[in-house]
């Protein structure tokens, strides 16, 4: 479980080379398809949506149920630049999937400058490297890659338990 105190104190402090420290992997989503997301992977979402299916049907639908904590970390609106001097806004959530921080992100201004939006996120350490030295980033389409690193990391902490 990663320092949830620590993260906290960094967020607050909008010291987010400090809070990304924290995060285990990032994902590009906005608020939608994140919740699309939470509700493909949640127990009791899965649960909902398998409900009545013939036993030995497949559900395409629904990824591996994940634990997904119930309560956000909250998130941040975040000036990365300005562009013809208007502002270049990322929006960030933070949740605990699996016993670790994920860090979802969109660009949330009617201005987007990703080359702005790259450059701000490597000044902060984002992003990092899976235990396989792989960039910890995804997007939705390939968030496949994300719930893979988060079931190997509890694999390995379970083993180590």
């Amino acid at each position: 479980m990663p320092n949830l105190k620590a993260f906290r104190e960094a967020l607050n402090e909008s010291d987010y080379t400090e809070a990304f420290k924290h995060v285990f992997f990032f994902v590009e989503a906005t608020d939608g398809t994140q919740t699309l997301l939470y509700l493909r992977h949640h127990p009791a979402a899965v649960a909902a949506v398998t409900k009545g299916l013939p036993e030995g049907t497949q559900n395409i639908w629904t990824g591996p149920a994940l634990h997904w904590d119930d309560h956000s970390l909250g998130g941040r609106l975040v000036t990365v630049g300005k562009l013809k001097g208007k502002p270049v806004v990322v929006s960030l959530t933070f949740d605990i999937i699996e016993d670790q921080i994920v860090c979802f992100y969109y660009a949330s201004s009617p201005i987007v400058d990703w080359d702005k939006i790259t450059k701000w996120f490597k000044e902060h350490g984002m992003p990092g490297r899976t235990a396989e030295n792989r960039p910890n980033r995804t997007n939705v389409t390939n968030f496949g890659d994300c719930v893979r690193n988060l079931l190997v990391a509890k694999q390995k902490k379970e083993e180590a338990a």
